[in-house]
């Protein structure tokens, strides 16, 4: 059958006025070809493949039974331009697997786990590094019992450019090790149950005081031992015997 009729469709002037018009359905066992636009206001039943070579526009809700393949290779540069577009909000419900890299273009300062430009209701996996430009925060409160349980736990080691600051205890396992000739201060209790060596000076500005009762023997055998002289500007009180040698 070939139809020699030109006569458009008409949006306004409803199914009526066109060059072929049928009162019933319409069933094709083979390919159409459309050299203009489809315009189709009700629902649509694809049981095979649907292949589009242009442009595909859908006025309202779309649903797709099967796999929904996109051949065009065309790299995102931005929100409209790439190989799939939405003018709207995406929404997934299963996993997603991306081959290339995520550009997240919202500018939106993190306010809070669920106000930020990017949010996730379960936990963060990276398997390479991350570098982040601005501030960390954890809301975590947990405190640190060990190693391995704290609210921010590292399995590596630890590098800090600039100042620390521990409002809490800090128990170290290892050596500390203070390689600058600055000034380390502690506002708390500074406890350690190992040897402490110290290769520079040292200044105390408060009192020392020395639990160790060990009775003084020999010049290398008491509860503090000097390897070199001992001077004192103030008075000193001695409270048992006072042996000297030189």
């Amino acid at each position: 059958v070939k139809v020699t009729d030109t006569t458009d469709y008409s949006a306004p002037e409803g199914v009526d006025v066109a060059s072929v018009v049928t009162a019933g359905g319409l069933a094709v066992a083979k390919d159409v070809n459309f050299g203009a636009n489809a315009n189709i206001s009700r629902d649509v039943l694809i049981q095979s493949d649907l292949s589009v070579l242009n442009n595909f526009s859908v006025g309202m809700q779309s649903q797709f039974a099967s796999l929904m393949e996109v051949n065009d290779i065309t790299e995102a540069e931005s929100v409209s331009e790439a190989s799939f577009t939405t003018k709207g909000g995406i929404g997934v419900a299963r996993s997603a697997v991306l081959g290339g890299r995520v550009t997240v273009q919202d500018a939106s300062t993190a306010r809070s786990v669920s106000d930020a430009a990017v949010t996730t209701a379960g936990g963060l996996g990276v398997a390479k590094d991350v570098i982040i430009g601005a501030t960390v925060s954890m809301l975590d409160t947990l405190d640190a019992e060990h190693s391995s349980t704290a609210a921010v736990t590292i399995a590596g080691g630890l590098g800090v450019k600039k100042s620390a600051f521990i409002d809490g205890d800090a128990v170290i396992g290892g050596t500390l090790n203070i390689s600058s000739d600055k000034l380390f201060s502690s506002k708390g209790d500074f406890e350690t149950q190992g040897s402490l060596y110290v290769l520079q000076n040292t200044t105390l500005q408060g009192k020392v005081t020395l639990t160790d009762d060990t009775e003084a023997v020999a010049v290398d055998d008491a509860a503090l031992v000097l390897s070199g002289g001992l001077g004192v500007a103030k008075s000193a009180i001695v409270g048992g015997t006072l042996n000297v040698s030189g």
